[in-house]
């Protein structure tokens, strides 16, 4: 029987240590060419980022 991945990505927790560092991966993220999308990003009192995000895997279907 064969089997099909139907749809595939990676989902990170990233702490970065400002807010611009977090924008710089965004931008790194961007010129790539896998799909992606930030589905959280906040700041905590002392100022670390965390930035949730799913990215493409391999070059299965990524849902929207």
């Amino acid at each position: 029987m064969a089997k099909h991945i139907l749809t595939a990505f990676i989902e990170k927790v990233i702490q970065f240590d400002s807010e611009g560092e977090a924008e710089g991966y965004k931008h790194f993220l961007e010129a790539g060419k896998q799909q992606f999308k930030i589905k959280a990003m906040q700041t905590d009192a002392a100022g670390k980022c965390y930035m949730t995000v799913r990215v493409q895997y391999n070059q299965n279907y990524f849902p929207e």
